[in-house]
């Protein structure tokens, strides 16, 4: 699946299976992903899964689950990824697994791997680096929707979620994720979004995008420095993001932010118009 190009531009379906599993799956990524694991389906997630990817030719299945429930995965062929230890309110670990029902899409693109194993191989860079004093930091709100989906706009031409739907981004920000924005001039040039599991203490750190001509100012380095500061607030113990292995930049702003790499998600998401490969780190906020 290396450099394969997906056309389909519909996002993949949200929904609940069983007794309130939640999973995202369609073309647009071709794969299906448990994004959350009901306690009661843990007997018989696997077939339930597995039927709804067979019946769509998926080639790949992502889970996400509690280390507790790993063992009914490892008996139907499901490999380990990455793992964030005591995640769930700072005490079981979460693991991601796949099956791989491709043998192309178990294949990572070794140039990307090479490229990353010089990111982790360079000098850690802990220095603080001060804001551009023309540049402000503030929460999104409903009055910034458009904006917040003019900048995903110029930035992906494609992303795993629908970030680029002013409803979809009105229903997350109402219920459970935060938007943080970077303004130069009041006009808004990069942003991000810290996405709550408020009954798991933690939060992903996500959805960065900065606008090309905007590069340069360190914005993804501030906007992180700013949520992990509101989720202390929030009583969130761990943080982690999904990074693209690609992006040599937001890997580095993350490693030197004190987050641990836990794994390579491989040929997992269709983010600016490839299925790519996407990298996992994980830091404590409280210990």
């Amino acid at each position: 699946m290396n450099g394969i190009k997906e056309e389909k531009s519909t996002f993949d379906k949200i929904e609940k299976i069983g007794h309130g599993s939640l999973v995202q799956h369609g073309k647009l990524n071709d794969r299906l992903y448990l994004i959350k694991l009901h306690a009661n389906d843990g007997e018989i997630i696997t077939n339930m899964i597995e039927k709804i990817a067979a019946e769509s030719n998926y080639s790949k299945i992502f889970v996400k689950i509690p280390f507790s429930a790993r063992n009914g995965f490892i008996r139907n062929g499901y490999v380990q990824e990455a793992v964030i230890p005591h995640y769930y309110l700072n005490a079981e670990d979460v693991w991601f697994m796949a099956k791989y029902l491709s043998k192309d899409r178990s294949i990572p693109d070794f140039v990307d791997l090479k490229n990353f194993r010089k990111v982790l191989d360079s000098p850690l860079n802990s220095l603080k680096y001060n804001a551009d004093p023309e540049v402000t930091l503030r929460e999104l709100n409903e009055s910034d929707i458009y904006n917040i989906v003019e900048v995903y706009n110029k930035v992906f031409k494609t992303y795993p979620f629908p970030i680029h739907d002013p409803n979809y981004i009105r229903d997350v920000m109402k219920s459970h994720v935060r938007f943080f924005g970077a303004f130069f001039h009041n006009h808004l040039i990069g942003l991000s979004s810290a996405e709550m599991d408020r009954v798991a203490g933690a939060a992903e750190m996500t959805d960065f995008a900065v606008l090309p001509e905007s590069r340069g100012k360190r914005l993804a380095y501030h906007l992180l420095n700013l949520m992990e500061r509101e989720m202390l607030d929030e009583g969130i113990e761990t943080v982690f993001t999904i990074a693209r292995i690609k992006s040599a930049a937001m890997n580095k702003t993350f490693i030197n932010s004190g987050y641990t790499f836990s794994g390579t998600l491989v040929n997992n998401t269709n983010i600016s118009g490839n299925i790519e490969s996407m990298n996992v780190y994980y830091k404590k906020l409280l210990v």
